[in-house]
């Protein structure tokens, strides 16, 4: 699809925020395509977007409209218009498509999944004619999608073609798997990595009792294929001390400072968070791990540097660098009366384990 900017967007102004940025993509044969926003740009804060418009005039001259666009600052999204799913034609939405997974065999259809943008507080989608939706229309047509968002796929039909829409928050969508060669999707918590191997859920977690979810034709719970697990041991909090202006050491208790992981755990995070510029950790003489801060916590995993642990007695030495005014980093950190920024927050221990689920059964077993 051919890129088409509207008028003026190739000469803004990089210093001059109050314009929305858009683009679009479009393929003519099929007067379809994708409207693309944007409210981020480097080294610059755009400002919420609230009711934009846009209108485009197709080449054989139809209008299509998108309003009641709202957009957070620092969101992006890809609206579709023209979109065909399985039969069922997308007119326009402000909500951005992710994926369609099932079988194509299934009377019910295959299930859309759609992702709400961040700050977009009245989402709708507008179908062809004679298309019958299970949510209500406005009188202009537009099916409002707020009350369905993370909630149970809705049955849209047109003629014999048939699928079921699934309407999910960004924070929801970032947490979804497609598995089964598209049959299926799994959504896990927060932060779990997950994999598919062999119709084998795989979970690297945080959580000691994960319960991943199934969406397709319903709602399941992977079967966990681990039997009765054994929660890692609570793990003891490391002693933390000063030992010069932005430096302290961090003694790793019990057997932790031997390199040894929790029973049950599959790794030993050492989850630190701190105000500064970039943090170094060493074990002894030996760097194991450095970070550039962005405000997310610093996780270092342990379990690769037991042979160092052991040879250091488990004692690590911290080191932040100074935040500085005019650092091309920007953080919404108080700096401190001699205008920098370096110290240390807090640092945990945290085991990760590892789980297995059966994807397998059948939707409802």
């Amino acid at each position: 699809m051919p890129v088409a900017l509207p008028e003026g967007q190739d000469r803004l102004d990089p210093a001059d925020t109050a314009p929305l940025r858009w683009s679009v993509r479009y393929d003519a044969g099929t007067e379809s395509g994708f409207v693309f926003l944007d409210a981020f740009q480097d080294h610059a804060d755009l400002t919420p977007r609230h009711d934009e418009r846009i209108e485009l005039t197709l080449g054989g001259g139809r209008r299509v409209t998108f309003d009641r666009i709202d957009l957070a600052a620092g969101e992006n999204c890809v609206l579709p218009f023209g979109l065909d799913l399985d039969g069922v034609r997308i007119e326009a939405a402000t909500v951005q498509p992710v994926t369609l997974v099932g079988d194509r065999n299934d009377p019910e259809g295959r299930t859309a999944v759609l992702m709400v943008p961040d700050g977009m507080t009245r989402p709708w989608v507008r179908f062809a004619p004679d298309t019958a939706c299970a949510l209500p229309r406005e009188e202009d047509g537009r099916v409002p999608l707020a009350a369905a968002v993370d909630g149970e796929p809705v049955a849209v039909r047109c003629g014999g073609a048939r699928i079921r829409l699934l309407t999910v928050s960004r924070a929801r969508a970032g947490r979804m798997l497609v598995t089964q060669g598209r049959r299926r999707l799994v959504v896990v918590g927060e932060g779990d990595m997950a994999w598919e191997r062999d119709g084998v859920l795989i979970v690297r977690t945080t959580d000691p009792d994960p319960l991943p979810e199934c969406l397709s034709a319903g709602r399941c719970c992977p079967q966990a294929r681990d039997g009765a697990r054994s929660v890692p041991a609570v793990v003891g909090a490391p002693l933390v001390r000063r030992t010069g202006a932005a430096r302290w050491t961090v003694a790793l208790p019990g057997e932790a400072a031997a390199g040894y992981l929790p029973e049950g755990a599959d790794d030993l995070l050492l989850r630190i968070r701190y105000r500064g510029d970039v943090g170094r950790l060493w074990a002894g003489g030996t760097l194991i791990g450095d970070n550039y801060a962005n405000g997310a916590p610093w996780e270092v995993g342990l379990k690769e540097h037991g042979d160092l642990l052991r040879a250091c007695d488990g004692v690590l030495t911290l080191a932040v660098a100074p935040l500085t005014p005019g650092s091309p980093v920007v953080m919404e950190e108080p700096f401190d009366a001699d205008g920098t920024v370096a110290d240390l927050v807090d640092v945990a221990l945290v085991p990760v384990m590892v789980r297995t689920f059966d994807l397998t059964g059948k939707d409802g077993e």
